[in-house]
């Protein structure tokens, strides 16, 4: 008895003990007070601040060390002064780089690269982890050739963005304009990317988008926004995406809208939206539309899900997707919805639709393809509504076909991102099923929207990613009278 409470009372000792250790772990916290990017600044920059933490020390003399509090450790903090919120800077001395484990807490603030070079690099490859959060900043007219673009997160074990925006920046040759993430795990959450420009004139790029690049990584979006970003391809380039594009990756998307981005190549393997090759990818309450696709073939206007091997298995799951008024030029070897392309006959495709809208996407292509060799045996569909043009081709559990799916334009409906409303009428009402209703095994408890806008209403569960409530007005029960 008593050697069984000893035992207990050393365990807890042990757990207190390593709590102890965690909350009294050494950190900094540094103020940034000077808005400007100047090598002669007399207060503390950014740069200045994100050399000190880099670097886990402050320079003889160094502005910072006045504006700091703690000392350095494996989660410091970056914050701006007060008279710094919704301020820009303007970057003179080239790219910001994070090397180590940090927390920049932006409250507005601008970062313009003044389209001179490269806004942000997070390289952690000396490091065991770089756990590092961004949040609460923009980051625009940044200029990127090669391997680079606007912000590049390449060895980081994870990193989070927070209520950042990337817009306005351009690629040229660029593996993105927007983000590009290798060997990393990277997390949107709140997050905008929109209005980035890639162009493309050498052949050496795969796999690119001018969103988004991923390339053996992890891409986590939640909430977030990828729209009119633009690819144009004037050289023989293959595996392009005007939003984002992945390879042999890991991408989880969810209660989240990729629209207006548009690819327009020379080349084959081409998608306005997303483009997956090998890649692992789940998205849930997701809204796909109004992307356009320009190519010579295997064209999609909003998915193109690919293989690039034949041994390594390609898991796909779509689960109340709207992906409607997406486009192509072509109607041979594609989509204007979503293409299934593999460069390999026997690719191991596990694909999976469900609780989906996949219609109203715009001729000549179809709603949904199969190419190079593939077949509509890959994917299984449950409880679906598809383009007429579809029946008879495709097979499945519950599904419908209607060319008319009752969806409004897109559109501020409440939430953080636009979604596409549904009509009373629509067939897509009630025509879901709940226990298919789930994002990365787990059960969705709202539309697109998030909180307060139930994923099952009154019983029913809707199709596509927003989920209609009846009447919000009076859907709540009446307090009881005297």
């Amino acid at each position: 008895m008593g050697g069984g409470t000893r035992v207990v009372r050393g365990a807890l000792c042990a757990a207190i003990l390593a709590a102890l250790s965690i909350e009294s772990a050494p950190a900094i916290t540094i103020r940034i007070d000077d808005g400007s990017d100047s090598a002669s600044a007399t207060g503390c920059t950014l740069r200045g601040a994100l050399s000190a933490v880099n670097s886990q020390a402050f320079q003889t003399p160094d502005p910072c060390s006045a504006a700091a509090s703690g000392s350095f450790g494996q989660s410091d903090t970056l914050q701006f002064a007060p008279q710094l919120v919704n301020s820009t800077i303007s970057l003179q001395q080239g790219a910001l780089q994070v090397s180590v484990a940090m927390d920049i807490q932006g409250s507005g603030q601008t970062i313009d690269a003044g389209g001179q070079t490269t806004a942000l690099g997070v390289y952690c490859s000396h490091t065991p982890t770089c756990t590092t959060r961004i949040s609460g900043v923009k980051v625009t007219n940044a200029v990127s050739s090669y391997s680079s673009a606007a912000i590049v997160v390449i060895n980081a074990s994870d990193v989070t963005f927070d209520n950042v925006t990337v817009t306005n920046n351009t690629g040229s040759d660029a593996w993105s304009a927007g983000i590009n993430v290798g060997g990393s795990h990277l997390t949107l959450n709140n997050c905008t990317i929109t209005q980035n420009t890639n162009v493309a004139s050498t052949t050496y790029l795969i796999s690119a988008g001018a969103g988004v690049t991923v390339s053996g990584a992890t891409l986590d979006v939640n909430n977030s926004t990828i729209s009119g970003n633009h690819f144009l391809a004037t050289g023989a380039v293959s595996s392009l995406a005007g939003g984002i594009a992945a390879e042999f990756s890991t991408l989880r998307i969810v209660n989240s809208t990729i629209a207006l981005n548009n690819v327009d190549s020379v080349g084959p393997r081409v998608a306005g939206g997303i483009l997956s090759e090998t890649s692992d990818v789940r998205l849930s309450n997701v809204t796909v539309t109004e992307n356009v696709g320009k190519g010579s073939d295997v064209v999609a206007g909003g998915i193109l899900f690919g293989a690039k091997s034949a041994s390594v298995n390609t898991t796909v799951e779509l689960r109340n997707a709207t992906v409607s008024g997406n486009s192509v030029n072509t109607a041979g070897g594609g989509a204007a919805g979503i293409a299934f392309a593999s460069h390999y006959p026997a690719a191991a495709f596990s694909a999976t639709i469900a609780n989906s809208i996949v219609s109203a996407n715009a001729s000549p292509g179809p709603d949904l393809g199969f190419v190079n060799g593939l077949s509509t045996s890959i994917v299984t569909l449950q409880s679906d509504l598809f383009g007429s043009a579809m029946q008879g081709v495709v097979s499945g559990t519950n599904l419908s076909f209607n060319d008319a799916p009752g969806l409004a334009g897109l559109a501020n409906n409440g939430g953080v991102t636009q979604t596409m409303a549904l009509s009373p009428t629509s067939p897509a009402v009630g025509a879901g099923s709940a226990t298919l209703a789930k994002f990365n095994g787990a059960p969705l408890q709202y539309d697109q929207r998030g909180v307060g806008y139930a994923r099952a209403f009154s019983g029913t569960t809707d199709l596509g990613a927003f989920q209609t409530q009846g009447d919000r007005v009076f859907s709540a029960a009446f307090d009881v009278g005297p």
